[in-house]
């Protein structure tokens, strides 16, 4: 183990003490003892004595001599200690002109240079990193005005192009053959294309700031009830409304017109302005009636021959004309059965041109539905026995009677039933159910048959509709039940939709309100 400066002086302070402390025992014996010594050991002993204390006193000197010596360089051992620390603010005090003093003088000349030096340096690193400070802000505000003129460009170009797209709808709008508005949440116009002034007669300057279809302008002629109902959905439902009315042009001449209004909502979902697109459909109407008018009249004159070949060949049948052979009664059963094809086909016709022209008459009594239910089926009874198909009834008896035109409601009945029939796989079942729903009445006849192609749902209320597996199964059939359907439900206030999964069968739900059909004081009658 290696002692430092201090160490070894404080080990000669020690030694320093033990031999004055021999020496001053020592004497304390002599002492004690001379009385009983001899002259030549007194000699002794005192010689010894003085030996310790000239010891002793070298000691002393040797101690305050290297003392002297030491402690400067003890004080430079620590200073530069410190130094190596970094602390520079502390220096030697020189006392002495020595070689230490010296060596002191220059230690501290020495910090006070590394302490410039650092000072200078310190001053030089805090210019540099302002410098570099000022220049990467500089870059970055550089970057960043680079940026913002990069995004206001961008910005620039997308506002033109949204500004020319915007061109090209107002063109679009502007030109469109339908009659196209815009108006507030109180239905007052602020923009209107040119085809207003072509359909209504009136000029963008009459209308601009008026309600739209007021009574003032082109509309107004509908019931109150309509325009209810037309407020209740754009305004209040924010829903899309989808319907015909009946119009006036400036030179008071009335049109049909096919009317679609939107709502638009801004992102709170509060409706800001109401788009109106309107379709002169009077032509097409005319066009309509005539084509029914004229199918309302062949039918009646295809009818009466149809109806006198079916009773010549019954009666050809019956033998009142005389005995037939087995070749004979299987012709006159083909055209017998074909006949009746053609008059159900007839009577078709003439149930559709009835129901488009709205002269069918609907005479609402109260009636049991079950029970009507419950006949058409027994009348089906040949049908389902020669398919093997079981009639599975379910009727709620919570079901009150119904104010009900009992042909009506035997046709819709018949309709749903055959289909259901015609289209299922032999030894299936059907299952017809009757419930009461709040303030309504559903009638669900479900079928395990081929359902309908997923691709040609929208169609199946549609005129002459058959789907495409329905065509391959059976290629019987007008393709008129399911619209007759729908016309009639329309007419008294139900609704038909239906469920069709790919594959799994058929379902028809006929909604009727528990008041009943609405009446219709119409001339003539739908033909079972």
């Amino acid at each position: 183990m290696r002692l430092s400066f201090k160490s070894k002086l404080t080990l000669t302070l020690l030694l320093v003490v033990f031999i004055a402390g021999l020496a001053l025992i020592y004497l304390v014996y002599f002492l004690a003892i001379n009385n009983y010594l001899t002259q030549a050991e007194r000699v002794m002993t005192a010689a010894g004595f003085f030996i310790l204390l000239i010891t002793s006193l070298a000691a002393g000197l040797i101690y305050w001599a290297v003392s002297r010596f030491l402690k400067p360089l003890l004080e430079l051992q620590r200073l530069v200690k410190k130094v190596s620390q970094g602390n520079f603010k502390e220096k030697l005090e020189i006392n002495s002109q020595d070689e230490i003093g010296q060596l002191g003088q220059a230690l501290n000349e020495l910090i006070d240079a590394i302490r410039l030096s650092r000072s200078e340096t310190d001053r030089q690193l805090a210019e540099q990193n302002q410098e570099l400070k000022l220049h990467r802000n500089n870059n970055n505000n550089h970057l960043n005005t680079l940026g913002l003129l990069q995004q206001l460009d961008d910005e620039k170009k997308a506002i033109n192009s949204i500004a020319s797209d915007l061109q090209k709808f107002k063109l679009a709008a502007d030109n469109a053959f339908n009659h196209i508005v815009i108006t507030d949440v109180d239905g007052r116009i602020i923009y209107a294309n040119k085809s207003v002034e072509r359909i209504t007669g009136f000029q963008s300057e009459e209308i601009m700031g008026k309600k739209a279809g007021s009574q003032e302008l082109w509309g107004g002629l509908m019931t109150n009830q309509f325009y209810e109902k037309f407020w209740q959905t754009i305004k209040d439902r924010q829903k899309v409304f989808t319907g015909e009315v009946i119009n006036r042009r400036k030179n008071g001449e009335h049109y049909v017109a096919e009317v679609t209004v939107s709502p638009v909502l801004d992102h709170q979902g509060e409706v800001k302005y109401f788009l109106g697109i309107e379709r002169d459909i009077t032509k097409e109407k005319e066009v309509d009636q005539a084509k029914t008018e004229f199918l309302s009249l062949a039918s009646h004159q295809l009818r009466t021959p149809l109806t006198t070949v079916s009773w010549d060949t019954e009666m050809l049948l019956k033998g009142d004309s005389g005995r037939l052979n087995g070749q004979q009664k299987e012709f006159l059963n083909e055209i017998y059965r074909s006949n009746r094809q053609m008059v159900e086909l007839v009577n078709a016709f003439l149930n559709v041109s009835r129901l488009e022209m709205g002269t069918f008459l609907v005479n609402a009594k109260h009636h049991d539905l079950g029970d009507i239910a419950s006949s058409v089926i027994q009348e089906l009874g040949p049908e389902l026995k020669k398919k093997k198909i079981k009639v599975i009834k379910e009727f709620d008896p919570a079901i009150p009677r119904l104010k009900l035109d009992e042909n009506l409601t035997r046709i819709i009945f018949q309709n749903l039933l055959t289909n259901a029939i015609k289209y299922s796989p032999a030894g299936s079942d059907i299952r017809l159910t009757l419930t009461k729903q709040d303030d309504q009445v559903a009638i669900e006849v479900a079928d395990q048959g081929m359902g309908i192609p997923l691709q040609q749902q929208n169609k199946v209320f549609t005129k002459l509709f058959r789907a495409d597996n329905a065509i391959a199964s059976d290629n019987q059939g007008s393709g008129l039940g399911l619209y007759i359907v729908k016309s009639i439900l329309k007419k008294v206030g139900g609704s038909v939709s239906f469920q069709s999964p790919a594959g799994a069968g058929s379902t028809f739900i006929v909604r009727l309100p528990l008041s009943g059909m609405q009446p219709n004081s119409g001339t003539k009658v739908l033909i079972q």
